[in-house]
């Protein structure tokens, strides 16, 4: 089956990253992207929905060559399109570039629903992962307190140490869940420019007293991710201070 170049979005790389590392070692090609093409959301592979990044490119280096994950690769004009196309998003991408590049507005009106949704599952996720640590440092901390006594710093250590890593564990996958609630962000952005309907159309709250509230009573530095974040450093911070202090008294003498 025909697809177009591409893969899965590494968490420290930005999906045109992802697009050139993905050509490269699939076609042998090194491409310099000229612009974003389209978004598309796809659920017609096994497993969760996925957004599907599609950028104009030119070629800047490379031969075109059979790879380890191509066979083949060839390019085709407008007009000459196979039928045997892959599932995944790139029957979308590929049908859409054959007709102009563009979406029709009901196209993008579902798009820019799948996106608000991933954005909402993904927020869903990074509460979770907040109640879950806070419920886990809270059993640290009772536990430390519990059995405190400052003639075995030992013990203290222990505690120190895994409030440490559970606390930089914390931040990271936290880290993680914030890009992702970004990438939907943004793609949601795109899409509503392209409508051309107010930014934020499918993320703010439709009620005018929510939205006043949201919008003009939350000054950024209190939205709750940057909480979040100022949390998780703070925990880090905080515990890592707490096991120092107790390996100094354990080895320090």
């Amino acid at each position: 089956m025909w697809a177009l170049p591409g893969g899965h979005v590494e968490a420290t790389e930005y999906p045109s990253e992802a697009a050139k590392r993905e050509v490269e070692e699939e076609t042998g090609l090194v491409v310099d992207l000229t612009e974003p093409a389209e978004t598309f959301y796809t659920d017609d592979l096994p497993g969760p929905g996925r957004v599907f990044f599609v950028y104009h490119a030119k070629s800047i280096g490379g031969t075109l060559r059979n790879t380890d994950e191509a066979v083949t690769p060839t390019f085709f004009a407008r007009n000459e399109i196979p039928e045997a196309l892959c599932p995944g998003g790139h029957r979308d991408a590929i049908l859409a570039w054959s007709k102009g590049g563009r979406m029709s507005r009901d196209e993008m009106m579902l798009q820019l629903g799948n996106a608000a949704a991933l954005r909402a599952a993904q927020d869903q996720v990074l509460w979770m992962i907040f109640a879950a640590f806070w419920a886990a440092n809270s059993a640290l901390l009772i536990y430390l307190f519990s059995i405190w006594d400052i003639q075995k710093p030992l013990v203290g250590t222990g505690i120190t140490s895994v409030g440490t890593l559970t606390s930089v564990a914390w931040h990271i996958i936290q880290g993680r869940a914030l890009t992702y609630i970004d990438r939907w962000e943004r793609l949601a952005e795109r899409i509503e420019i392209k409508l051309q309907v107010p930014a934020g159309f499918a993320q703010r709250p439709k009620n005018p007293i929510q939205l006043s509230t949201w919008k003009f009573l939350t000054p950024p530095i209190f939205r709750a991710r940057v909480l979040m974040l100022v949390c998780s450093v703070a925990s880090v911070v905080l515990w890592a201070g707490a096991f120092l202090f107790f390996a100094v008294m354990q080895w320090g003498s």
